[in-house]
C-alpha cells in the first residue's frame, strides 16, 4: 500500500483534505442505494471512487468475485475497475473501487435534457449498449440492473455499462420502480435470464426515443401494451417488437445483431467492423 496522508471525513461532513489510499476526495459525486460515489484526484487525473460498506464476510467475497468477473470481460463498453482496496473507518469496514471519471454523465442525464443530436447518435448509443450486454452474455452472465443511470459516456460519447452486481450498480433508490423495468416472466417469479436483459434493453430503447417509460401499469407489461406515437419510424417499431414481447419470441443479443433491420443501422453508424472483431474475439 502506498504511503500518504489519510484523513477520513466525519459522519456528516466532507473535509477539504480527505485521502483514501492516496486518492484525494474532491466532492461527493452521487449518493446511490448501495454506497457513495466520490470524485477523486490522483497524479493529476480525476477518477470516481465507489465506497461500499462491508457488513459481512460473505458480502466481501461477493465483491471480490464481481471484480474478477468485470475485469475478465475486457469490453470497451463496460466500466472497468482500475483499482480496489479496503479500509476500516470508525470501526466499520469499507471496500473502495476506482473507475474512470465520465464527465459527460449518464444516459439518465442525457434523456433528462431530451438531447440526441441526430438519428445516428441515437442508434450508435443503442447498438453500443447492445454490444456491452453481449459481452456479459458471451460469458454466460446476466446484468439484471440495466438502468439508464448505469450507462455512462466517455470523452468520445462512447457508452460504458455498469449495473452488474453490487459494485457497478450506481442507481438511486428513488429512481427505480421494479414493475416498470422487469420483464413479465420475472414478475411471475422466474429467474433472471439473458432475455430479461434484452427486455430491459427494449425499455431503454423506448425511453430513449419517447422520453418516458413504456409501461406505467403492471397489467400493461403482461399484455405487452405500450404506446407507439406517430413520430416512431418503422425501423424503431421493428426493433421494439423484438424486445418488448413474449419471452419465447424475444430476441437474444446475437439474434438482434443478425437482424437485417439492425444490420442496416450498424452500417449507418460505422460499427460493423467492430462487431466482426468482437465476434471473432468471443469465439
Amino acid at each position: 500500500m502506498e504511503e500518504c496522508q489519510i484523513n477520513y471525513e466525519s459522519e456528516n461532513n466532507i473535509k477539504e483534505e480527505v485521502f483514501y489510499n492516496c486518492y484525494k476526495v474532491i466532492k461527493l459525486f452521487e449518493q446511490t442505494k448501495r454506497g457513495e460515489l466520490y470524485l477523486v484526484l490522483k497524479n493529476g487525473q480525476n477518477y470516481l471512487l465507489y465506497k461500499i460498506e462491508i457488513k459481512s464476510k460473505a458480502e466481501k467475497e461477493v465483491i471480490l468475485d464481481e471484480i474478477k468477473v468485470i475485469n475478465s470481460l475486457n469490453s470497451k463498453y463496460v466500466i472497468q475497475i482500475n483499482d480496489h482496496f479496503e479500509n476500516i473507518i470508525n470501526k466499520r469496514e469499507y471496500y473502495f473501487l476506482i473507475i474512470d471519471y465520465y464527465k459527460n454523465g449518464n444516459l439518465f442525464d442525457l434523456m433528462k435534457r431530451k438531447y440526441f443530436s441526430n438519428s445516428r447518435m441515437f442508434w450508435r448509443i443503442f447498438i453500443q449498449i447492445l454490444l456491452g450486454i453481449k459481452s456479459f452474455h458471451d460469458k454466460g452472465m446476466t446484468i439484471k440492473r440495466l438502468y439508464n443511470e448505469n450507462i455512462y459516456f466517455d470523452n468520445e460519447m462512447n457508452i460504458k455499462i455498469g449495473g452488474y452486481g453490487t459494485i457497478l450498480d450506481f442507481t438511486k433508490k428513488e429512481n427505480v420502480n421494479a414493475f416498470e423495468l422487469y420483464s413479465p416472466e420475472i414478475l411471475n417469479g422466474k429467474d433472471f435470464s439473458k432475455k430479461s436483459d434484452t427486455w430491459l434493453l427494449g425499455c431503454i430503447l423506448y425511453e430513449m426515443f419517447f422520453k418516458e417509460k413504456p409501461f406505467k401499469l403492471q397489467n400493461n407489461i403482461f399484455d405487452f401494451n405500450y404506446k407507439i406515437g406517430d413520430n416512431c419510424d418503422e425501423d424503431l417499431k421493428h426493433v421494439l417488437s423484438k424486445l418488448l414481447c413474449d419471452e419465447n419470441k424475444r430476441f437474444l443479443t446475437n439474434e438482434l445483431l443478425n437482424d437485417k433491420i439492425l444490420n442496416k443501422k450498424i452500417l449507418e453508424v460505422n460499427l460493423f467492423d467492430e462487431i466482426v472483431k468482437d465476434n471473432i474475439k468471443s469465439k
